[in-house]
């Protein structure tokens, strides 16, 4: 049985899917239409179309006709216009297709237009929709007449638009016995024309107790597929896993998980899986192969399966041609079937009439083919033979170079393609001869990452080539996967070829002490191995020479070519000298031992007049070497390649025009050719870029962690907010974070933390990369995440927030590659901070969304700050806004982009951390050994940060691969330094931290507000009257100013006002005022103001005075009235008989019999705290019998 061949399932699995659309574009402005026109909507666009005409559809929304005779029709330009014919009228719920292209008066609509309706009066607007490009192939609104425009793959002119339910769903392959990668699952298709939201939706087997949901924000494709994965192949997940059985079904249920939606039953595993065919709409039948996700291998009718391409001439013949075979017991009639090279617009067509016998052979010339668009075959190129629908691929071959003879598959008919003997156009092949395997060598290894990822580089040392296709690479991991050469791959004498070994996914990366161990395509016959320890090469691991000599450090990485094994390289050029001085070029010498280079051969691009360097010529160690007597002058478009004696390609660079000062290396002597600043023959070059300057700190690192505490990976680094000796470190391939506290010079893991923990996602599965880290304003951890370690070939880049000491399931999660470039799995996010909104709306930080001043009310969700990633593949910086709320799966917002400007040494950017610096208010931006240390300080200026200062790295630091950076907090300085901390990805020598200084920031006292004029009371001190106080004068003028009254210079408890009401406990102390002040960049001040005089008593306001009351006879009562006294005094009395002092002292006296004839009077006190006492006396009465 065979399969379609993979790219005719990606096709069908690229079906562009409903996509809606919003778009800033200019406002076509119009007089607005009467409510009742209003109803008719622009429903429905056709453009570019290949079975209808440009056209607009209108329906009517509401629930009356409405005439729309004579109405107008235009598209982004007044001057088109076409008028509906009278008499039309649109009824409630109807749909009107008109024909705008093709008709009189009519116009065609752009890629990248707009449909308008206007009344008869062509002004006004009724309705309009701008779309940015032609439709795909309709524009059409979901729902009708009010829904939102979306670019649909049905065209339904004159009819309601396709806009599909999750009910239209269908099971569109199952695989029940488990893959080795994903396990088991159950693939939905969408049918529709429209994509459909299946988030929520439920996936069961034959038992309603087993039940896994689709998660949130999940959507299929119009004509799309999604695979939902009911038990991963480790069978730990996903939450509510099953796994589907011999004898089972799988059913598709709406959220309530009761609302049948599809199913399909089996009585057996299927020997692949079991998958519509066609995808979506056909029945189901066993497939080829399992295809998760994508277009199903539907197997092709037995007697066409049984037609193969059998041998391909591409070079050597009178003619290039392709050979087919049949297999079969029966002849098959191969007329009008198709067969093209890498090129669909190329094809030769089977004549009519052609029927390929059982057994038989038929050769058709590709390049001489009558009646079809002819094409020859390259020497990296394929052969592919359709059906003629040209659509449905039987079968197809690649190859990477021509053949010394031809490709045939040996055994003739079915096996694998292979180099024949000779070329046997219409019959058997010659499968007699065969290469040696043994001669295909590992060459060169990149296990640190270039701009995708970790590569390993295969040679041929032998005279014949080797065909490697399905050859295996694997690291020194068993349980790793393969990663696998692909099929069709002849590596010719001499040849190079190379792959990556993280993609396709899952794959694996190459760590600081591996191996690479190369198979033949069996996968345990060993070819080559290579191992090392010690850490990443600074390039690459290489042969010298090439797929013989010993392994070395190479001078620069050469995927796919000869190894830089010579420390001597081409690395400056003057091919135009402004001052007309001769052209020359310059060598550089790496090593640190002179070369001698006599007999060396310098070349142009041609091989005319070359240039032979003389006996006692040499390099000088670690130096430069200009040649200036060139026989050959240098042209605009030229190209300069350097020999050694024995006629072996050292180095070259070629340009496409004169530099506008020289061209030179950048990094002096290994980085790529670019316009220098200026030229520098014999010397360093000058190139462009960061000024650096030296490390502000100490230019010693020490050591900061024990041997073997991460071994490697060791990436994100902060220290904790809440405690200066804590620090937080995450390792990527690892997937660990680890938690450290400080023990004398050195951090040790905390208790419990040892040997670190594994953060997964919030679903408790996977391993997430985890590159950066920093602390949110909640206390939370961020981790800054690139890819799950268990589908490493995959680019996840998502920000994680954890609660580490409670749980390791991260809370939130925010996914950033939508906002992000399209990134390699290797190169996406590598650290992550946290800026407040304060800092940024005071800069007038830009929102780029906006190109306003960034508003934080503009995204009421993100909390009270900003975020900011670095991404290693673009170099940049990334400021976000994170929504918090109480989902799982957040929203992110792009707000920014900065540039930190680092360069690595070959040429690209790069960046590995970010940290935000709240004492200096600016960013740091680090790079790792790609650009020898370099980190950059970044402030808000003008709207956007922009770079403030370069440093090297410390001098007594070597260039190790630091991905993390840490500095400690302004508060925990010592002798005016703080701690600094790096973390070092490559573990050199057993350790991945280091530590150094950095100063703190200079403290400067601020000088204090001065008092000019001294507070002032005025009033006099005496009980019950106010005194009234005045601040004085004071410069610069106080922000804030506080009064506190003083009593004999304590502080008054209350009295904080400018008066104070004098109280009786005053008497006898002085008053005074202290007056504080504070003003913004100054010291608080405070000024005392004179005292008064002692605090005197107040006196009694006695209005009329006491008075005897009653009879005066013997056996009445006398009482004394107190009088009129202000305030209310306490009272006491003496009673006097004829001027005596009796014993009573109360109010009132019974008059006795013996004081018959006396006379009567009482003496009144008035008493009061505060006040002088004061005494009164009544009048004296007689007192009668």
């Amino acid at each position: 049985m065979r399969i379609p061949h993979r790219g005719t399932r990606a096709a069908l699995a690229a079906l562009v899917g409903l996509v809606p659309i919003s778009l800033a574009v200019p406002t076509l402005v119009a007089a607005p239409a009467s409510a009742a026109a209003t109803d008719i909507k622009v429903n429905e666009i056709i453009t570019n179309s290949a079975t209808s005409p440009d056209s607009i559809e209108l329906t009517n929304i509401g629930d009356q006709p409405v005439d729309v005779s004579g109405w107008i029709l235009k598209d982004n330009n007044d001057a088109r216009t076409l008028a509906i014919a009278g008499g039309t009228t649109i009824a409630p719920g109807s749909f009107l297709a008109i024909p705008v292209d093709g008709v009189t008066n009519g116009f065609g609509l752009g890629n990248g237009d707009a449909a308008r309706v206007f009344l008869a009066d062509g002004t006004t607007l009724v309705d309009a929709h701008t779309f940015p490009s032609h439709s795909a192939p309709s524009w059409s609104r979901c729902a009708d007449g009010t829904g939102e425009f979306v670019q649909a793959t049905t065209e339904t002119l004159g009819a309601a638009n396709d806009c599909g339910s999750v009910d239209d769903l269908v099971i569109n392959e199952v695989e029940s016995n488990g893959d080795t990668v994903n396990g088991d699952w159950i693939e939905i298709g969408n049918p529709t024309g429209v994509a459909l939201d299946v988030s929520g939706l439920v996936v069961k087997d034959d038992d309603d107790t087993h039940a896994v949901t689709i998660p949130a924000a999940t959507t299929v494709p119009a004509g799309g597929l999604v695979a939902v994965v009911t038990e991963n192949a480790a069978k730990t997940g996903p939450v509510g896993a099953f796994g589907l059985g011999g004898a089972d079904s799988a059913r598709l249920f709406r959220a309530d998980g009761t609302t049948l939606i599809a199913e399909h039953t089996w009585t057996a595993h299927a020997t692949t899986t079991y998958g519509r065919c066609p995808d979506l709409v056909g029945a189901v039948v066993a497939t080829g192969e399992g295809t998760f996700g994508t277009a199903n291998a539907c197997p092709l009718p037995a007697e066409i399966d049984a037609v193969n391409i059998n041998e391909v001439e591409s070079n050597g013949d009178t003619t290039d041609w392709i050979e087919l075979v049949n297999t079969g017991a029966a002849p098959v009639d191969v007329s009008g079937w198709i067969l093209r090279d890498n090129d669909n617009t190329s094809a030769a067509t089977v004549p009519a009439a052609t029927t390929l016998a059982a057994g038989g052979h038929l050769a058709v010339d590709t390049d001489v083919a009558t009646g079809s668009t002819d094409f020859g075959l390259g020497a990296a190129d394929q052969a592919r033979l359709f059906l003629p629908d040209g659509v449905t691929l039987v079968d197809s071959h690649q190859w990477a170079a021509h053949a010394l003879t031809t490709y045939g598959r040996c055994p003739d008919g079915t096996g694998d393609f292979a180099l024949t003997e000779g070329g046997t156009k219409g019959a058997a092949n010659a499968c007699g001869g065969a290469s040696d395997p043994n001669t295909v060598k590992l060459n060169e290894i990149e296990s640190n990452g270039d701009a995708v990822g970790d590569w390993v580089e295969i040679t041929n040392t032998g005279n014949a080539p080797v065909n490697i296709s399905g050859w295996k690479l694997r690291d020194s991991a068993d349980d790793h996967p393969f990663a696998v050469v692909p099929d069709n791959t002849i590596l010719a004498a001499g040849g190079f070829h190379w792959l990556y070994t993280e993609f396709p996914p899952p794959g694996f990366g190459l760590g600081v002490d591996d191996s690479v161990t190369l198979f033949r395509a069996d996968g345990t016959t060993v070819v080559d191995s290579h191992s090392w320890t010690g850490g990443h090469a600074a390039t690459t691991d290489g042969r010298c020479a090439d797929g013989t000599g010993e392994w070395q450090t190479t001078t620069v990485a050469t995927k796919g070519a000869a190894n830089a094994c010579s420390p001597i390289r081409v690395n400056e050029i003057e091919s135009n000298d402004a001052a007309s001085g001769p052209d020359w070029v310059e060598l550089v010498n790496l090593s640190d031992a002179p070369i001698d280079v006599a007999g060396w051969v310098i070349k142009d691009s041609t091989e005319v007049d070359p240039t032979t360097l003389p006996a006692a010529t040499v390099v000088p160690a670690n130096g430069h070497l200009v040649v200036t007597a060139l026989a050959a002058g240098l042209g605009g478009t030229d190209a300069v390649r350097l020999f050694d004696p024995s006629a072996k390609l050292i180095d070259s660079s070629s340009w496409a025009a004169h530099a506008t000062q020289t061209h030179g290396r950048c990094k002096d002597g290994v980085g790529a050719f670019v316009d220098n600043v200026a030229p520098t023959p014999g010397a360093v070059n000058d190139c462009p870029g960061l000024d650096t300057q030296a490390w502000p700190g100490s230019q010693s690192v020490t050591v900061a962690d024990l041997a073997g505490t991460f071994n490697q990976d060791a990436s994100g680094l902060v220290f904790d907010p809440t405690d200066a000796n804590t620090v937080w470190v995450s390792q990527n391939k690892a997937g660990t974070l680890t938690k450290l506290v400080k023990d004398g010079d050195t951090y040790v893991p905390a208790a419990g933390w040892a040997p670190g923990r594994n953060p997964k996602y919030n679903d408790g599965t996977g391993s997430p990369d985890s590159e950066g880290i920093t602390f949110g304003p909640d206390g939370a951890v961020y981790l800054a995440t690139e890819r799950n370690n268990e589908v490493s070939g995959v680019s996840k880049n998502a920000v994680l927030r954890y609660e580490p000491e409670t749980s390791m399931n991260a809370t939130d999660e925010w996914s950033l590659n939508a906002i992000l470039p399209s990134l390699g799995a290797n190169l996406g996010l590598e650290g992550i901070t946290w800026i407040p909104d304060g800092h940024l709306t005071s800069g007038g930080l830009v929102d780029q969304s906006t190109s306003q001043a960034y508003d934080p009310t503009d995204y009421p969700d993100h909390g009270t700050g900003l975020y900011v990633v670095a991404v290693e593949g673009t170099g940049l910086l990334y400021v976000v806004a994170l929504d918090q709320t109480s989902a799982v799966q957040e929203s992110a917002h792009l707000i920014a982009t900065i540039d930190p400007q680092l360069k690595t040494n070959a040429g690209p950017p790069g960046v590995m951390d970010v940290v935000w610096d709240p004492t200096a208010e600016q960013l740091w931006a680090i790079c790792d050994d790609s650009c020898d240390g370099v980190s950059v300080t970044l402030a808000l200026e003008s709207g956007a940060f922009g770079v403030t200062a370069a440093y090297d790295r410390p001098v007594g630091m070597p260039n190790l691969n630091n991905e993390g950076f840490a500095l400690a907090p302004e508060s925990s300085c010592t002798e005016g330094t703080r701690t600094v901390l790096w973390a070092d990805d490559g573990d050199t020598d057993g350790h991945s931290l280091r530590a150094g200084t950095f100063p703190c920031a200079e403290v400067v006292d601020p000088a204090p507000v001065v008092n000019v004029a001294a507070p002032r009371i005025s009033g006099t001190a005496k009980v019950g009257l106010t005194l009234s106080g005045s601040a004085g004068t004071w410069t610069p003028t106080p922000a804030t100013t506080s009064y506190q009254w003083l009593a004999d210079g304590k502080a008054i408890s209350g009295a904080s006002g400018t008066r104070f009401k004098v109280a009786p406990s005053m008497v006898g102390k002085r008053i005074s005022l202290r007056v504080s002040v504070t003003a913004d960049g100054f010291l608080a001040a405070q000024k005392t103001s004179a005292a008064t005089a002692r605090v005197v008593r107040a006196a009694f306001a006695v209005r009329s005075g006491p008075r005897l009351t009653g009879t005066p006879r013997v056996g009445k009562v006398l009482a004394v009235r107190v009088g009129t006294v202000s305030p209310a005094p306490s009272v006491s009395y003496a009673w006097y008989v004829n001027g005596r002092r009796i014993a009573a002292s109360g109010p009132k006296l019974r008059v006795l019999r013996r004081w018959a004839g006396d006379r009567i009077a009482v003496k009144v006190t008035y008493t009061r705290t505060g006040w002088t006492t004061a005494t009164r006396n009544t009048q004296t009465v007689k007192i009668r019998r």
